[in-house]
């Protein structure tokens, strides 16, 4: 049986930690048949550039993979600029 695995595109703010695309869907499962998913693109930095997908799915005990042909659409994250404001403060001194 053919399983596609289907990845999505996630768009977030920059927010300094690292930060994860965990979103995916498994199409095509038969029965009881179950897998997860791994290699969800990773980054920390902003960039125009998505930190790509890599997914793999595994069995869960009692499923075969060999029954499936996979295929895999990667998604991607991107890590949007956090905008940053700087206040000035007026200040008065006597001359």
């Amino acid at each position: 049986a053919t399983l596609t695995v289907n990845g999505v595109n996630t768009n977030v703010t920059y927010n300094g930690n690292a930060q994860t695309n965990s979103a995916a869907s498994i199409v095509g499962r038969q029965g009881s048949d179950d897998f997860t998913i791994s290699g969800y693109g990773t980054g920390t930095n902003a960039s125009n550039t998505a930190y790509a997908d890599n997914l793999a799915v595994s069995p869960v005990t009692g499923t075969l993979a060999s029954n499936y042909n996979v295929v895999y659409n990667n998604g991607g994250l991107t890590i949007g600029k956090a905008n940053l404001t700087v206040n000035g403060v007026n200040t008065n001194v006597n001359y």
